[in-house]
C-alpha cells in the first residue's frame, strides 16, 4: 500500500516536494513517509466545491501506472 499527498502550496509557500520530504522525515516516523506526490497548482474540485478525492485517485492510479 502506497501513501499518496497531492498538494497545492499557498501562495508564496515552499511547494519543493524534496524539502517537503525533508521536513516530514524529521516529524514522522518511516512508516508514516508519503511515497508518492502530486504537485497541483490547484487541487481538483467537484460540483459543490470540496476537493474531489475521485479525480484524485485516478491522478495517482494513472501516475503509479506510469511508473510501473
Amino acid at each position: 500500500m502506497a501513501i499518496c499527498c497531492a498538494y497545492a502550496p499557498l501562495p508564496g509557500a515552499c511547494g519543493n516536494p524534496t524539502t517537503l520530504r525533508q521536513a516530514l522525515r524529521r516529524t514522522l516516523p518511516n512508516y508514516m513517509l508519503l511515497s508518492h506526490w502530486i504537485y497541483f497548482e490547484r487541487l481538483p474540485q467537484n460540483g459543490n466545491g470540496k476537493i474531489d478525492r475521485q479525480a484524485l485517485r485516478g491522478q495517482f492510479q494513472q501516475s503509479l501506472s506510469q511508473l510501473a
